[in-house]
């Protein structure tokens, strides 16, 4: 009877372990995501008070997954964590399809860019 239990804790927490790293890749990739629309805003405005709200409730969201997925790790094999999960993600690229079709750059922001390199060639070439 030992040797069965322990074979299943070791199952069991195999199959913990194996979730667990998914967990730890899928925090890190909502990271990476949260990096990439900073820059992202950093590129298309010239301060905070610029960006859409909809950034906000975006990084927000983001936020909330990761604290919640960092809470309810040991819930990992539950189906209902794995539904609230893809749910919570579905609402999020939702907000994010939303941002990229809604904002804009604000005007001048990429003639600026433009015009540097334009005049650093300009001061580099030799006449």
């Amino acid at each position: 009877m030992g040797k069965i239990e322990e074979n299943h804790q070791d199952r069991q927490q195999k199959i913990f372990d194996a979730n667990t790293k998914v967990l730890d890749a899928f925090i890190r990739s909502l990271t990476m995501l949260e990096k990439t629309l900073e820059r992202m805003a950093r590129q298309r405005w010239y301060s905070k008070n610029q960006y859409p709200e909809i950034y906000f409730e975006i990084l927000a969201a983001i936020s909330s997954v990761q604290i919640w997925i960092k809470e309810h790790k040991l819930f990992s094999e539950v189906q209902f964590f794995q539904d609230s999960l893809v749910i919570f993600i579905t609402g999020i690229a939702d907000q994010i399809s939303i941002l990229i079709e809604t904002s804009r750059p604000s005007p001048g922001k990429k003639r600026l860019k433009k015009r540097f390199g334009r005049g650093n060639k300009e001061r580099f070439t030799v006449p």
